[in-house]
């Protein structure tokens, strides 16, 4: 039964909604509460917000959880999970792999059990990625504002299980290639590696297909950054420092150590006596960033 058949077969009957709302994260789940209740929420108890809110014009009591992350994890069967030996790197990309609790999640899904038992209509909100399995009307949302999780209040959308399918197979493949090249680039080259501060049984050589691109973008932004340069003026008054600032656009050097170390030395053998014209002092408060802007 979609969501619109359940909500017109309970107002025909005159019945209350209640709407399970299912978040990722806590503090999700807390700033959501918090915007579609317009800070009017109540704390039914420690694990879930209550309040009331329209959908499809039908009054709803509302009731927002989390369920922290993920709570099942996948990983190869026994014995290739912890035993390097029992196979080659590359033999990971065939082998059969399960579902396993994230030590200490399992007992997490017990509130929201408890809870959907006097529930009609579950939502899963979820930040515009491809996880989960289940088939419950979702709200999608990319920016944690009024205007956007009223607008994914408004516009419930039917799950997708292609994107679901999708999400699966991409953790698969983060998984078989992670396991295989660490494996394989420990075994091989992990010995030419010293950290002094890590046990010699610990040393390991992690790839992550996640993070190779991201390292990709710094090294290139590393190549691209020039050395910068700037002449400046300390002294040393009793017990207290000072710093004479200079306009960068005077004395700031985008260029080699060649460069600016001439006009260092010159200012060291300039004769005569400086003069201090003035003596400013300020106070300067950090604010807190702006926040972003909401999307269309």
């Amino acid at each position: 039964m979609i969501l619109a058949d359940v909500f017109k077969s309970m107002a025909a009957a005159k019945l209350p909604i209640t709407v399970l709302n299912i978040a990722k994260k806590y503090s999700v789940a807390e700033r959501l509460t918090y915007i579609l209740s317009n800070g009017k929420s109540s704390r039914s108890s420690v694990t879930y917000w209550e309040f009331s809110y329209f959908i499809q014009n039908q009054r709803c009591r509302m009731i927002f959880m989390a369920v922290d992350e993920h709570i099942m994890n996948l990983d190869f069967k026994m014995p290739f999970r912890d035993d390097w030996s029992r196979c080659k790197p590359i033999e990971l990309f065939e082998k059969d792999i399960e579902k396993i609790e994230v030590k200490g999640k399992l007992n997490i899904i017990n509130n929201p059990k408890q809870e959907a038992e006097q529930c009609q209509c579950l939502i899963r909100w979820l930040d515009c990625d491809r996880e989960g399995k289940v088939s419950p009307p979702i709200a999608l949302f990319s920016l944690l504002s009024d205007r956007e999780i009223k607008k994914a209040a408004k516009n419930l959308k039917k799950f997708n299980t292609s994107l679901s399918d999708a999400a699966s197979m991409q953790r698969e493949m983060d998984l078989r290639a992670g396991a295989s090249f660490t494996r394989f680039q420990t075994l091989e080259v992990g010995n030419k590696f010293i950290f002094p501060s890590v046990d010699k049984d610990d040393h390991v050589l992690i790839y992550g297909s996640c993070l190779f691109p991201a390292l990709g973008f710094v090294v290139e932004r590393s190549k691209e950054t020039r050395e910068s340069w700037m002449v400046g003026c300390k002294y040393n008054v009793g017990n207290h420092m000072i710093s004479f600032e200079v306009p960068q656009t005077m004395l700031k050097f985008d260029a080699t150590y060649e460069d600016a170390f001439p006009v260092y030395t010159s200012c060291l053998t300039v004769s005569g006596t400086a003069r201090a014209i003035t003596l400013e002092r300020t106070e300067t408060n950090e604010r807190a960033p702006d926040p972003a802007p909401e999307h269309n």
